[in-house]
């Protein structure tokens, strides 16, 4: 029983790290008045994916996670000519 409640607990925080950064990278986005389109295009990916990454049904890696933080940050320094 103690080996199942230790699996359920590390799936359980898997779970919420998945979510917390699925909501991070979609809250980023918007805070910075940038579309979907505009993200997914800058990372090299389809839109569609990214949105099923914010919405938390893909979990991006730690590579593809910061691949989508640099695709934002290009975002940004175009916006503002930077």
């Amino acid at each position: 029983m103690e080996k199942n409640h230790k699996d359920y607990m590390n799936n359980l925080r898997q779970a919420a790290a998945n979510s917390a950064v699925s909501e991070e990278l979609r809250l980023r986005r918007i805070a910075l008045g940038l579309q979907q389109q505009q993200v997914a295009l800058a990372a090299g990916i389809d839109q569609g994916n990214l949105c099923k990454y914010e919405k938390g049904v893909y979990h991006p890696s730690p590579a593809m996670f910061d691949k989508l933080l640099a695709a934002i940050d290009r975002c940004v320094r175009g916006k503002h000519g930077s």
